[in-house]
């Protein structure tokens, strides 16, 4: 999978203009990606996934957020949907990801209602930020569980959810995603009116209960969640730095008449941005890490170890966007032009960063871990 990085970014290269105008991924890029399993990265072996670690998968997607915003985004939410593969029944993981060979979009906020029926449920609702769905043969959202018409809640008294899903042409796609950042995802609204759905077809969220073996299913549920956004980001910052070089290898400002490179100011510059990034890089890989050596002995991942997880997504987005804001100021005029790249990786990373595991919330949840204090209902 590594192997396919390079030639993705060279047929990637030459089509940003024409997937920023479809806001979607061109169906070179699609196919590419399909063929090379980049969109089944945390699918299960029994589904054709790849035997890939969660570790080796940080790696591959950083590598692939070197080669581009969109391309990474709509591999890595397309892992986390085919991960839950490992806790659907099997016969319905084997219709979607096997004999449908589907990629799967979706979002898994519970911005949906589900009513229980015997065996099943009639789904209405609205999703925002279904990456990828025009790609995808598959749709999964998020359900807040109702019965007899009142909202359903578990033992602990907290509202029941559940993730349903659907083949994408039973739902509606609104065309919404007309923005800066990560436009070529087509992270559009999507939404269904009474929709049948099997409770074959839906897994609870949050479950501890995986149909297939293995440590990937054991790995915490909203751990891996940002296990897999967070690579992104500084994945593109490092793209961000790379891309900088080759402005400040040429670039004269005005106010120095020498080579951008060889003003002090502008090696202070570099110097502090590749320390925040390998920083934060460093931070990431130990957390994941941490977690993976404890699910891999047969334990569950401690309360401390997914604060500190969560704890290094969010700092990964703080130094993301330090990267990202440094050297575009830094690298004045020269870097507003679409053609060095720094400007779309700009707006890339501050879009990726608005993702709700990265945000800032994750240091006052860890914080409160690290202070021996209740978390109340986070979930981490």
């Amino acid at each position: 999978m590594f192997d396919a990085v390079e030639r993705l970014r060279t047929i990637t290269e030459p089509l940003r203009g024409e997937m920023d105008g479809a806001r979607k991924l061109p169906q070179q890029i699609v196919d590419l990606m399909r063929e090379e399993g980049l969109f089944s990265i945390w699918l299960p072996i029994e589904y054709g996934g790849p035997d890939l670690s969660i570790p080796d998968s940080v790696r591959l997607i950083e590598a692939l957020a070197h080669v581009d915003g969109a391309v990474v985004w709509c591999a890595c939410t397309a892992a986390i949907n085919n991960r839950l593969a490992g806790f659907l029944p099997k016969m319905s993981a084997q219709r979607i990801f096997v004999d449908d060979k589907a990629i799967v979009a979706g979002a898994l906020m519970p911005s949906a209602k589900a009513s229980k029926l015997q065996n099943s449920y009639i789904v209405s609702g609205r999703w925002g930020y279904g990456s990828g769905i025009d790609h995808c043969a598959w749709a999964v959202g998020g359900c807040s569980v109702f019965e007899d018409g009142k909202p359903k809640v578990d033992q602990q008294g907290l509202a029941e959810t559940l993730l349903a899903f659907f083949p994408a042409e039973r739902c509606e796609i609104i065309d919404t995603w007309d923005v800066g950042g990560l436009r070529a995802t087509g992270s559009h609204d999507y939404q269904v009116n009474d929709l049948f759905v099997s409770d074959q077809f839906t897994v609870p969220v949050g479950s501890d209960n995986p149909v297939c073996a293995g440590s990937h299913y054991r790995f915490p549920w909203y751990s891996a969640q940002g296990t897999a956004i967070a690579p992104v980001v500084l994945g593109l910052a490092q793209a961000a730095l790379d891309r900088y070089r080759g402005i400040s290898a040429s670039r004269i400002p005005r106010v120095t008449a020498t080579i951008a490179r060889e003003d002090p100011i502008t090696q202070e510059v570099v110097g502090r941005a590749a320390a925040a990034l390998r920083a934060a890089r460093a931070f990431l890989h130990d957390a994941v890490h941490e977690i993976w050596f404890a699910v891999e002995a047969g334990s569950k991942a401690s309360l401390e170890q997914r604060a500190n997880a969560r704890l290094s997504f969010a700092h990964s987005a703080v130094a993301a966007k330090y990267v990202a804001r440094t050297l575009h100021d830094d690298s004045g005029g020269a870097g507003l032009y679409e053609a060095p790249g720094l400007h779309r990786i700009f707006r890339d990373i501050h879009a990726a960063t608005q993702h709700a595991q990265l945000q800032k919330g994750g240091f006052r949840t860890s914080g409160r871990v690290i202070l021996g204090l209740d978390i109340g209902g986070a979930r981490i």
